[in-house]
């Protein structure tokens, strides 16, 4: 295991990264830049050496520099891609980490550890794991990552892939013995092979680079060559094919510049002449110069030609074809060719639409073809891209010379359509089929260049940087065509040349690093072995002579501790000597010991006191005689206690966690942790630090004797300190118990066997009022009558003793007192020996104060069972008011559950009237309820303040008008408040009168529910604020909110419920009324919506005023109502519809401008049963009874006929 501080790992990940990216800038620039190029990637190598010398502690600079490394590769690819990227990137250091730890695991097995590299085995080894087997991995991962990420073909992965094999193979065979000599282990051989291993192959790996990079450039040449000279030659084909299909419009135009009229069917004849021919064209069509006000002329003109409907269009918001709207020119296709699939073209106004328009503006001023911008055609595949040429026809043969004459004597335009996939489409299919991605762009506009045609992603693979670019001149605009060469094209033209040489070179250098490898490893072998014989020839001189030392040191100390009383004294001699022989700067010698939780602690005999100022020497000193206690077992002393085995830390890195046994410790470079054992067990431990050659086992072995010598003198020294404290202990004991006993808390006698008190501490004084002499002339009899009446009794009582010693424990009795009164004690008596007399112990404990809180206990008891009862009654109250639907329901409870919640009190409710003057009482409680029926607002002080109030007689200040007079009750008024409004009154008061001379006490009594009664009221306030709003929103649910009448839905509702009443019945009544008011739209129209919505309002009152509480009257729609008469025969239905109309006829209305409104009204009946059984059925009949009302004359009332019996008329 390496140990190493922290910031130490932190500079080493640091280089590691530094130089893996150093390392690897180059190789990605050049893979990039040219397809052919191998570059050796030394990054690998390098890792793989750091990853040898330093194993697991260099994995994160190692996965940081790989993912960094990755991410800048493809970021000069140009992938946008964020996350792809970072996945990727991710995906590559995963992966390189792998590799390079399993071939570090690898290699270690197979070369036992060791990576001196002096040995053919070892140099074969090495270079075939490290270089071509372990690039296998990497190789075949990139080319999975750059495969997945859309960069790679399937063409492309065999040449990518051995690209990264051989460049990955020659960094990591060159790129490991190049750090290895810089950092690779036993240093003394490496170091000897710096300059004859790393010169030779840092000159090889320029000279492989060199090599593969003109290679590369080489192969590049000859590729460019022959790519650009396939693509001039398909460039140019498609421009020639592209001219060819536009020419055919130029043909037209001579066509109709050598005649002054082209019949349809000359037109016709020249298009289908040459059509197969000209397979790019889509449409070929003439379109006339018409005037705005020739329109509808030109319109049917064409309708006589074509046969056909002929109408002139454009194109509206949404993308229809309307009639086009008038304006000074206009140029609408006549004639097109062919006419299948072009329908929506013919009438189609071109200089309607922008883009068109441009073109056609186009052509007049250049006097000469002019393509436009590519677009959605108009054809009856509505998805196809295209665009038109057109050419301009004059009426004379000689060409105006401005565009202003040449726009007044324009005789129409000349037009070829052109889609992209007849025209593009086959030229590229030939040009992807050689292996080119295609790209095809209009640069008229330079700003905003607008795409053609782009080859498919699927076949836009293809890593090479090679490129042809062709501007071609399509009538007027100017086209970029831009071929490179895709995935398939690349993959067909590998040079088998390149890779042969790239093998035989990464041959060469694997053959050219194991030799250099061979060669410098047998000479730095030879070396290391002479100078490792002329040390341990040194070193057996200075062992003896120090085991000599030893052996002085360790009898000098033995006779010191046989002699010294001071142990620390001897400790200190003995680990100064130790630390002068080992050549170590300083040391302890400590003793294990375990704390309370048998964690182990070490607690030094001897300490060398090295610090860095006075102060802390001080310290050090001041502890020394008691020794440092070192608890932190996460420390190498700590390692050593728990381990039990010596430790030998020769790395700086350890100072850090050296330093947590004491802030103030020296730097620690080196150092050695010794346990200390005794029969198997660890009783110490001896650690030495900062010598400068460090520690190693020989020094363990040599320092045994030591060891034993100090778990020697550490026994003995425990031995003589357990003597020591153990006499210690036993003089504490005694004042110990002493000491408690006097002061115990607990009253404490000790009583002979004839019952004297033999002696007291100060709590029995306490409890008996008397001092120990004076308890010492009474017995126990005297002092406790309840534990014996006489000595008698009392020995009687002890002979009954049980196995424990205990005659009574814990049995409550009481105590005499000397001023007289009794006192309530627990007593225990138990016996003990003194002195070969039997003694009793009585302890007695004073529980009078317990006595009360027992007392005060059970009260509290009985006030917690109490509102543990009101919380019950509270918690029913709630889940039955949110239960309640109506009020009257929620009335009931609060009138059911008050007795229960306050029963010493009698009460009501009272509820605010509709409108809102008056308090109701609507419900009450108890023997005697208030006789106040109701009462206004104003007479109750809670009202008025907004807060409860109570009041007792004549002395409160203010009496609420609303109690009984002249004998008043203690009452109580809580006003109900929910969301800021007052709805009522929750009242309470006694059940018998109040007198002058009634005591406060009675009066809490009442008031003492309080408590209870204020959340019952904020309840009961919030509850039937809920209800009422319930019934509220309901009411405006169902209600026309003008008329007051019910609405078209609840209607509906109530229709259907006495149409399944009826159905109950064996005669069922029911019939509906429809009625509309005659001539309502001219009411709102002369006097205005205001005086129609008073018309309506007073109807309304007219119709609730003329039906029973039991039919339905609504507002169906407008001026429209229907009326369902429940019980209600033909007759009667008829009859009550005669006298609506009648009432309805005598209303008058005022207006706004003070005339009077005089109206009538129109009705329709229906009958279940005669007319229908379902409601839309009834409502259908009743309104058409009421439209046939409405034929006949209006203000009259019509049934619906009678449904006409087919057998009947048989």
């Amino acid at each position: 295991m390496l140990n190493y501080r922290p910031n130490k790992i932190i500079v080493i990940n640091s280089v590691l990264f530094v130089l893996y990216l150093v390392c690897s800038v180059l190789p990605w620039a050049m893979a990039v830049n040219s397809v052919w190029v191998v570059p050796p990637f030394l990054a690998t190598g390098v890792a793989l050496a750091f990853l040898i010398r330093f194993r697991l502690l260099v994995l994160p600079g190692l996965w940081m520099a790989a993912f960094a490394s990755f991410l800048l590769y493809e970021y000069v690819l140009d992938i946008e891609r964020i996350w792809s990227l970072l996945c990727a990137s991710a995906i590559f250091a995963t992966v390189v980490c792998f590799q390079l730890l399993l071939v570090q695991i690898t290699l270690a097995r197979v070369l036992d550890r060791t990576f001196v590299l002096d040995n053919n085995d070892s140099i074969f080894h090495f270079v075939l794991i490290s270089g071509p087997l372990s690039a296998l991995i990497s190789a075949t991962a990139v080319t999975l990552i750059i495969y997945a990420q859309g960069l790679l073909s399937q063409q492309e992965i065999i040449q990518f892939w051995a690209t990264w094999w051989v460049g990955d193979g020659l960094g990591s065979v060159m790129g490991a013995p190049l750090a290895m000599i810089f950092v690779a282990k036993p240093y003394r051989q490496w170091r000897k092979r710096r300059f004859p291993l790393g010169v030779p192959l840092l000159l090889f790996a320029v000279f492989t680079m060199v090599v593969l990079s003109r290679a590369g450039h080489w192969e590049n040449q000859l590729d460019q060559q022959s790519f650009h000279a396939k693509a001039n030659l398909t460039a140019t084909k498609a421009e020639h094919v592209i001219l060819s299909n536009l020419q055919w419009v130029k043909n037209l135009e001579r066509l109709y510049r050598a005649s002054q009229e082209v019949e349809y069917y000359e037109f016709v004849q020249f298009v289908v002449k040459d059509f197969e021919q000209y397979s790019g064209v889509h449409a070929l069509a003439w379109a006339p110069h018409v005037h705005g006000e020739n329109l509808i002329e030109v319109e049917e003109e064409l309708r006589q030609v074509l046969g056909r409907n002929y109408i002139i269009t454009e194109l509206a918001e949404e993308g229809k074809l309307v009639r086009v709207a008038p304006r000074e020119h206009h140029y609408p296709v006549a004639y097109v060719m062919p006419l299948a699939g072009n329908e929506k073209a013919v009438g189609f106004d071109l200089y309607s639409h922008p883009v068109r328009r441009a073109a056609l503006d186009g052509a007049v001023e250049s006097n000469a073809p002019y393509a436009s911008e590519t677009m959605l055609l108009i054809n009856e595949n509505s998805d196809a891209r295209g665009f038109i040429v057109a050419v301009p026809v004059f009426e004379s043969s000689q060409v105006p010379v401005t565009t202003e004459q040449r726009m007044q004597e324009l005789r129409g335009f000349v037009l070829g359509a052109f889609t992209i996939e007849k025209l593009i489409t086959p030229l590229v299919q030939d040009a992807e089929n050689i292996g080119f991605r295609v790209l095809i762009k209009d640069i008229t506009n330079l700003v905003n260049p607008s795409l053609i045609y782009a080859t498919p992603l699927e076949e836009a693979h293809g890593v090479g940087s090679l490129k042809y670019e062709k501007q071609i001149n399509i009538a007027g605009r100017t086209w970029a065509l831009e071929l490179s060469p895709s995935a398939r094209y690349l993959g067909t033209h590998n040079s088998w040349q390149f890779w042969l040489n790239a093998l035989v070179l990464f041959l060469g250098a694997i053959a050219f690093t194991g030799l250099l490898l061979f060669v410098t490893g047998r000479t730095a072998l030879v070396e290391a072995l002479v100078e490792q014989k002329t040390e341990d020839l040194n070193s057996i001189n200075q062992e003896f002579r120090a085991s000599n030392r030893l052996l002085g040191v360790i009898s000098a100390a033995q006779m010191a501790f046989i002699t010294e009383k001071d142990s620390k004294h001897t400790f200190a001699e003995l680990l100064s000597d130790i630390i002068d022989i080992t050549d170590s700067q300083f040391g302890f010698i400590g003793e294990i010991n375990y704390d309370a939780q048998h964690t182990p602690f070490l607690q030094t005999n001897a300490f060398i006191n090295l610090t860095w100022n006075q102060k802390d020497r001080i310290a050090f000193g001041q502890q020394q005689p008691e020794g440092f206690i070192f608890r932190k077992l996460d420390s190498l002393v700590g390692d050593v206690m728990v381990a039990k085995i010596p430790i030998i830390a020769n790395e700086s890195e350890h100072a850090e966690t050296f330093s947590k046994l004491h802030p103030n410790l020296p730097q620690v470079d080196t150092f050695l942790g010794l346990p200390i054992f005794s029969r198997e067990q660890i009783i110490g431990v001896v650690g030495i630090a900062n010598r400068p050659e460090g520690y190693d086992k020989a020094i363990i072995a040599y320092l045994e004797p030591f060891l034993a010598t100090c778990a020697n003198m550490i026994l003995a020294a425990r031995s003589e300190e357990n003597r020591l404290k153990s006499l210690e202990d036993l003089k504490e004991s005694e004042e110990y118990v002493r000491s408690i006993v006097s002061h115990a808390v607990d009253g404490i006698i000790s009583v002979d066997v004839n019952g004297s008190v033999c002696s007291a501490n100060l709590a029995a004084e306490a409890i008996f009022g008397l001092v120990e002499s004076e308890l010492a002339k009474r017995s126990i009899a005297q002092l406790i009558p309840d534990l014996a009446s006489d000595e008698e009794d009392l020995l009687l009582l002890y002979a009954n003793e049980d196995e424990q010693g205990l005659t009574i424990a814990g049995k409550s009795m009481f105590a005499h007192h000397i001023e007289g009164r009794m006192i309530p004690v627990d007593v225990a008596v138990s016996h003990v020996m003194r002195h070969g007399d039997k003694r009793y112990i009585i302890m007695i404990r004073d529980i009078s104060d317990t006595k009360e809180y027992e007392q005060k206990l059970n009260n509290t008891i009985n006030q917690l069972e109490s509102r543990a009862n009101e919380i019950t009654l509270l918690s029913g109250l709630s889940d039955s008011l949110h239960s309640c639907e109506v009020l009257e329901e929620a009335y009931q409870v609060v009138a059911t559950i008050m007795p229960k919640l306050v029963p010493e009190m009698s009460g009501a409710l009272y509820f605010l009237s509709q409108t809102g003057e008056r308090l109701e009482a609507v419900c009450d409680w108890g023997s005697h309820p208030p006789e106040q029926a109701q009462f206004t607002q104003s007479s109750c002080i809670a009202i008025r303040r907004g807060v409860p109030y109570r009041s007792l007689n004549a002395e409160s200040p203010l009496i609420c008008r609303h109690l009984d007079q002249p004998e008043p009750y203690i009452s109580y008024c809580l006003p109900l408040i929910a969301q800021g409004e007052t709805l009522g009154v929750l009242f309470f008061q006694s059940h018998e009168h109040c007198h002058e001379d009634i005591d406060t006490q009675k009066a809490d009594i009442y008031w003492g529910s309080e408590d209870i009664v204020m959340p019952a009221s904020k309840q009961i306030a919030m509850a039937l604020a809920n209800i009422r709003l319930r019934e509220s929103l309901r009411q405006q649910s169902i209600r026309d909110p003008l008329t007051g009448l019910y609405n078209r839905r609840f209607m509906t509702e109530m229709l259907n419920n006495a149409i399944a009443k009826a159905r109950r019945r064996e005669n069922p009544n029911l019939s509906i009324l429809t009625l509309d008011i005659d001539h309502f739209k001219q009411v709102n129209d002369t006097y205005g919506h205001d005086a129609g919505d008073a018309v309506l309002i007073q109807l309304a009152k007219i119709l609730i005023a003329s039906v029973r509480d039991s039919d339905v009257v609504c507002r169906y729609g407008g001026e429209e109502f229907v009326i369902v008469l429940s019980d209600s025969a033909r007759e009667i239905a008829i009859e009550r519809a005669e006298m609506i109309r009648e009432a309805v006829a005598e209303m008058r209305v005022p207006s706004p401008n003070s005339q009077t409104i005089r109206l009538t009204a129109s009705f329709g009946v229906s009958v279940y049963g005669v007319h229908g059984k379902e409601a839309d059925e009834l409502l259908k009949k009743a309104d058409e009874a009421l439209y046939s009302a409405k034929r006949q004359g209006r203000n009259r009332v019509e049934v619906a006929p009678d449904p006409i019996n087919i057998s009947d008329t048989a």
